[in-house]
């Protein structure tokens, strides 16, 4: 009985209970639309008015079509090489967009998008998508502490008899 009261009680302090309640971490709600199984998201491109990009799970980097741009081609590569993204309450400074001639999906208002959101703009932060209400949600940045600690060690080799 004591053995298995241990056992619980170390499964306990492992898994977190016991000690005071954790706060769950503020989700901002995102302004979307949704068309089929396309995702919107809105947002702010370097503080301008806001537009429609398509959110794009599987894309690992971010486009933007260079219609965005009222200035050359080499000019628009550089803006967009570092850009900020505001999505409701969210910002997200220095997201890569490559860009593309333009993106063949319209946006909930009937216009063409922006562009596609891939994963990179999320930084180190988690979208939740509630499909059957509509809703996109982001979780505050994920903290992963500090960084492990750097050990120094030495060996020494014992010369050979």
């Amino acid at each position: 009985m004591l053995k298995t009261t241990r056992y619980a009680l170390a499964l306990a302090a492992l898994l977190g209970f016991g000690g005071a309640a954790q706060a769950a971490p503020a989700l901002a709600s995102l302004p979307a639309g949704f068309q089929g199984n396309a995702v919107f998201l809105k947002v702010r491109l370097n503080g301008a008015s806001p537009v429609w990009m398509l959110f794009d799970p599987n894309a690992p980097e971010s486009s933007i079509t260079a219609a965005q741009f009222d200035t050359d081609a080499r000019s628009a590569a550089r803006i967009a090489a570092r850009m900020t993204v505001t999505a409701g309450a969210a910002r997200q400074d220095g997201v890569f967009f490559d860009l593309v001639a333009a993106v063949p999906v319209t946006a909930p208002d009937g216009k063409p998008v922006a562009g596609r959101l891939g994963r990179n703009w999320l930084g180190d932060r988690a979208l939740i998508l509630v499909a059957r209400r509509h809703e996109v949600l982001l979780a505050p940045p994920i903290d992963t502490g500090a960084p492990p600690p750097i050990v120094a060690a030495s060996y020494t080799v014992p010369a050979a008899r």
